[in-house]
């Protein structure tokens, strides 16, 4: 998706502004390429979901084929995602133009994996002292002879757009060292490495393309201070998972110091939704709960028959606990289980005893009024609103930036049933076992 980008913007430059610039990309990569191939497809965002359709409905009605392997099954793709109503003609596509197959496999090869790996992963404290320095840790990374010493250079990555991203830390080092995977050539048989610190790859104004262009740039990345990923840090972590399928899927040498172990290192995480079992789970609880949502149901239909037989108009509006200050009228969903909130309207991942009391999570209250208005005004002129319920409940917020105060768009996104929560999971499981397989290297 990323090379799609580059020639987007390419052509862009060729032929001009235009509508149809996508169609345009996918029938010239069906000239040049017939057959299109992917490996562990998966979609994670609305951009990539809305560029897959539009791309792949011109490239099919080109004659172009794709092959794809998937841990997900194709009804399955973007569940979790927002939105995902734009994305659904896509899957009609693939159910046109392709034939589906399922593999029974279970077996993660990686997690056997022994020699040759694609890097290699410090836990700090464990593998490593706390204070390890760069160059030392260049040493132990890659092999280096005793007594090397290599000074770092700082210099600009062209990382395409016109582009550049500035890394004070890169070496030329020689080319026999621990680093075995096929690269492009370096200067003089050396080889090339780049050295960041988490915060400044993961946390700053770099996304895919610039990973993509220092993927294409080194042979060797360097990635030191990797966190035990908090509850509320999803952010980070995903960017860092797509950094790691970047370099993972270019064959360059990956060396990481982390906090924690590769298994654990996005454990609250995993754990904020339920944990690796909660998939499972969910989709037992949801069987049983069939029953008792037929039956609920069935109960309302009688007793809003009962109300109509009465001419009584028991309408409910919701109303968020927090936010629309600027006003009564907004756009409300209910709020997700992950997300709780503190007195001051500010989202808030867990609770604890180091946590202030203006930030412990907010009990779930309704308040409610019978002809409208806020509970805490009264009953209101009857001939001026509308006529029913008006509950507020802190357990709806609003869909803006007051009402998701420091929310992200994965804590919004749903997981309600057994297919969302392992799109939201399989990320995590997947890198962690990308980094394992590393660590293995290590040991």
């Amino acid at each position: 998706l990323q090379e799609v980008h580059r020639r987007l913007h390419k052509l862009r430059g060729r032929v001009g502004p235009q509508r149809g610039l996508l169609q345009l990309c996918a029938e010239e990569y069906q000239r040049e390429f017939a057959v299109l191939a992917f490996d562990e497809a998966h979609v994670l965002n609305v951009g990539d979901a809305l560029m897959l359709r539009t791309f792949f409905e011109a490239y099919f009605n080109a004659g172009g084929v794709m092959v794809a392997t998937s841990n997900v099954a194709p009804d399955d793709l973007y569940a979790s995602g927002i939105n995902r109503e734009v994305f659904l003609p896509f899957l009609d596509a693939l159910r046109t133009c392709c034939d589906f197959f399922e593999m029974q496999g279970r077996q993660d090869y990686r997690s056997k994996v022994t020699g040759n790996a694609r890097g290699i992963y410090f836990c700090c404290g464990v593998d490593l002292p706390n204070d390890t320095a760069t160059p030392e840790l260049l040493q132990t990374a890659l092999a280096l002879p005793d007594g090397s010493t290599y000074l770092p250079v700082a210099i600009d990555v062209d990382v395409g757009f016109g582009r550049t991203l500035h890394c004070k830390n890169t070496w030329n080092v020689p080319g026999k060292t621990n680093c075995s995977s096929q690269t492009m050539p370096s200067p003089q048989g050396s080889r090339r490495v780049v050295h960041f610190e988490f915060d400044d790859l993961c946390r700053t104004a770099t996304g895919p393309s610039e990973w993509v262009g220092l993927a294409d740039f080194a042979d060797t990345l360097i990635v030191t201070g990797v966190p035990h990923f908090e509850v509320h840090d999803e952010d980070a972590a995903r960017r860092f998972i797509t950094f790691v399928d970047i370099v993972y899927d270019k064959q360059r040498f990956l060396v990481i110091t982390a906090d924690a172990r590769p298994e654990g290192i996005f454990s609250r995480l995993v754990d904020k939704y339920g944990g690796e079992g909660a998939a499972e789970t969910l989709a037992s609880e949801r069987l049983s709960a069939l029953d008792s949502a037929k039956d609920e149901l069935e109960e309302k239909v009688t007793r809003d028959n009962a109300q109509a037989s009465h001419g009584l108009d028991e309408s409910v509006m919701r109303m968020p606990g927090h936010g629309l200050g600027s006003g009564r009228h907004g756009v409300v969903f209910k709020r997700p289980k992950q997300l709780q909130y503190g007195g001051s309207g500010a989202y808030i991942a867990s609770a604890s005893a180091s946590v202030a009391d203006e930030l412990q999570p907010v009990p779930h209250t309704v308040s409610v009024t019978r002809t409208g208005g806020r509970a805490e005004h009264g009953m209101g002129d009857s001939d001026r609103v509308m006529q029913g319920v008006v509950q507020e409940d802190s357990d709806w917020v609003e869909w803006s930036a007051t009402g998701l105060k420091d929310a992200s768009l994965f804590d919004l996104s749903p997981t309600g049933t057994r297919s969302q929560l392992q799109d939201k999971l399989l990320p995590f499981v997947r890198c962690a076992s990308r980094l394992h397989q590393m660590r293995a290297r290590g040991d």
